[in-house]
């Protein structure tokens, strides 16, 4: 398995955490109504988050003890 395509995995993961983390702080000040909106946003980047937590597990179930470690030490 190719190290780098893990760790673009890794750094779209990130990167909906970082969506969510923002959209809930955007939430926070907004009237209900405009929140109940905004919720189905958050579902999809759940979603998401989700899909690439499922990627990661699957990559390293595929991984070769000799890969983990290489990839451990990049990260």
């Amino acid at each position: 398995m190719e190290t780098r395509r893990i760790l673009e995995t890794i750094d779209e993961r990130r990167r909906w955490v970082a969506r969510r983390v923002q959209m809930v702080k955007e939430m926070k000040g907004l009237p209900v109504r405009d929140r109940t909106l905004r919720k189905a946003e958050l579902g999809k980047i759940e979603q998401q988050i989700a899909y690439y937590d499922s990627l990661l597990r699957d990559m390293k179930r595929e991984l070769r003890p000799s890969d983990r470690s290489s990839i451990l030490s990049k990260g």
